[in-house]
């Protein structure tokens, strides 16, 4: 209202926000976890590689091509070569969106280019997957190994997108596949047994290396001293699963309607239990080895699908003697822990039975 005149600001000048021109880039990384690997030959649809493509904060990213270089290595017989691959194909899938399979490449060549069409939004991720057959005729030992250059612009500038060629997958190894069959740590220790109870005997840890393997056919014996006898039914467990049962005899084979599946390079644990009947005059026999032993698998990779049969040896379970009943002596609490002049308890303990009397009745005068 005064009319007079103010100088703004009154001391420097004030500046203001600063902007940085930049373009579109991002940053592509193998998965940690789809790491280097060793597999049989030949393999259908086997997983070359795992990448991931994160666009940085300046703008989208047009992504319009994806190209893998293969490198040979190893040494040792038979080389591996393109020659050796057919129907290549990758998928990506941006977030937890859907995952797009890309047109499959019957020949590859080398690189290998796909064309793609997708919008990587700024600061999202997109995880990028090669695929591709294998056949045989490398040598083990011999390796292929995927790497990924990704093409694209950004989606304002239009200038091409910054983002790290040739980023390495896994080395694929040629290798040979096998089935390990052990005695697992879960196994019980030797002990005693009461009848009339189902009790675990021995423990399986099944390894498949290198290939999937499935099992159709397992075969026990049960050649513990009148183990028979004390044995009702005989169950083969997945965890709480019970895969198949039989009755007990010399020999059990347990004939799978659904295979058993072991992942490449994983393993499974299986159980075998009883069912034991009653013990004594009449019945299973006092003292009778419940011990079980896996003697051979049936079973066939998934590289080949030829089913072969697979002995196991040394890997009886521990021996269980069932009775009757079992006697169990544990402490008691004493009148007092001090020592006074006089008499004193200095121990005291209780005998009991666990499944029955301790005492059998004579067959032929019932005297006890």
């Amino acid at each position: 209202t005064s009319l007079g005149v103010i100088g703004v600001p009154t001391t420097a000048p004030s500046d203001s926000s600063t902007i940085i021109v930049s373009s579109g880039q991002a940053t592509l990384t193998m998965v940690p976890s789809y790491g280097s690997r060793s597999t049989v030959l030949p393999q259908t649809g086997y997983q070359l590689g795992s990448w991931t493509l994160t666009a940085g904060t300046a703008e989208d990213i047009n992504v319009n091509g994806l190209s893998f270089n293969m490198t040979f290595g190893g040494s040792g017989g038979a080389a591996f070569a393109t020659t050796h691959m057919a129907d290549m194909y990758a998928t990506y899938q941006i977030g937890s969106g859907a995952v797009v399979t890309t047109s499959v490449t019957p020949s590859p060549s080398n690189p290998n280019s796909v064309s793609v069409s997708f919008t990587l939004p700024k600061g999202q991720t997109a995880t990028i997957n090669l695929f591709s057959d294998l056949k045989t005729g490398p040598s083990n030992g011999r390796t292929v190994q995927a790497k990924l250059t990704v093409s694209g612009t950004g989606a304002q500038s239009g200038a091409a997108a910054n983002i790290a060629s040739d980023v390495a997958g896994p080395v694929i190894t040629v290798a040979t596949a096998s089935l390990t069959i052990t005695r697992d740590a879960s196994t019980p220790v030797s002990t005693l047994l009461v009848g009339e109870n189902t009790v675990k005997t021995v423990s399986y840890k099944i390894e498949s290396i290198n290939d999937a393997h499935t099992i159709s056919q397992m075969v026990f014996s049960l050649a513990g001293t009148n183990g028979i006898s004390a044995m009702q039914t005989v169950y083969l467990k997945d965890g709480s699963t019970i895969l198949a049962s039989a009755p007990a005899s010399g020999t059990v084979t347990f004939n799978l309607s659904t295979p058993l599946t072991i992942p490449a390079n994983s393993t499974k644990v299986v159980d075998i239990e009883v069912a034991l009947g009653p013990i004594g005059y009449g019945a299973g026999a006092t003292g009778a080895d419940v011990k079980a032993e896996l003697t051979s698998v049936l079973a066939r990779p998934q590289s080949t699908g030829t089913v072969a049969t697979k002995p196991v040896t040394g890997q009886a379970g521990n021996s269980m003697y069932a009775y009757k009943a079992i006697p169990t002596i544990t402490l008691v609490t004493l009148p007092s822990s001090n020592l006074q002049p006089g008499t004193n308890t200095i121990s005291r303990f209780k005998v009991e039975s666990t499944g029955g009397t301790g005492a059998s009745a004579n067959p032929s005068t019932g005297a006890t």
